[in-house]
């Protein structure tokens, strides 16, 4: 129970950090977001880099998407840029993803240490923004190590490796809860940052981690939809239509893995 009790911890440490990470980012380029938006309106290519960026700087797709809806429903971006806009940031989500998960957890003390140090002097309010989001990638990189360090443990357990058998055998339970756990924590990221921290250690397979990947993406992407559920048309259309985009997708690729499982080997093991 203890183990359970860290891995929640843990993993509450990891949202924690990714929700300062948005917040530093919106206080450090909040005013510049809708001046890029109106910008970029009309031309696909920086309409779509506009949304990576946004979602690299946010570490949230789903932050990203209802920022966009946000706009278009008030005027300031029509339907279509929101919603290049949002598939931009699917992506933009998958490089965050890709950075935050390489092993570089021993420089989170020195950047807590200087995001929380340097943020108690800072003026500007843009400097402020980044010294937050550097603390909070700092903590992401903290919470990353606990999630290791604690699942390999449980890992260890015997009665574990009944629960472990059902997963392996149940790749669409696993998908089922990488959406819920995605929808409850608000961030397709932290579930993929803490799907990576659980399969080092043995405690997911590489099916089950793709199961749950996928998952996260459904789940990231309904919270748009919701969100914007009683909106205005030109809000709720582009988040619907890139939950759909993601449907497609998820149902690709789970056709993929189920029918030519074992993947060919590209580096790693199956």
């Amino acid at each position: 129970m203890l183990l359970i009790i860290e891995l929640v911890g843990a993993i509450g440490l990891l949202l924690f950090g990714l929700r300062q990470v948005r917040n530093g980012m919106m206080r450090a380029f909040g005013t510049s977001l809708k001046r890029l938006a109106r910008r970029t309106e009309g031309r696909i290519l920086p309409t779509f880099l506009t949304g990576l960026l946004v979602a690299v700087l946010l570490q949230s797709s789903a932050a990203t998407a209802m920022i966009s809806a946000t706009f278009a429903a008030q005027g300031a971006i029509n339907a279509a840029t929101a919603f290049i806009t949002i598939l931009g940031a699917d992506v933009g989500t998958s490089i965050a993803a890709l950075i935050a998960s390489q092993k570089i957890t021993a420089v989170s003390p020195l950047l807590i240490a200087v995001g929380y140090f340097g943020g108690q002097s800072a003026a500007t309010p843009r400097t402020i923004g980044l010294l937050k989001s550097t603390m909070g990638i700092g903590l992401v990189l903290l919470g990353l190590s606990l999630i290791g360090a604690t699942a390999l443990r449980i890992s260890q357990l015997e009665d574990f490796a009944t629960i472990l058998n059902i997963f392996a055998k149940q790749p669409f339970l696993v998908l089922i809860l990488g959406a819920l756990v995605s929808y409850l924590a608000h961030s397709s990221l932290a579930v993929i940052l803490l799907t990576v921290g659980l399969a080092e250690v043995g405690v997911l397979d590489l099916q089950a981690s793709l199961f749950m990947v996928l998952g996260a993406n459904i789940g990231s992407g309904v919270l748009p939809v919701i969100a914007h559920w009683q909106s205005s048309a030109a809000a709720r259309v582009p988040v619907v239509a890139n939950f759909y985009v993601r449907l497609v997708g998820v149902a690709i690729a789970t056709a993929i893995i189920l029918l030519a499982w074992p993947l060919p080997q590209f580096g790693f093991d199956t």
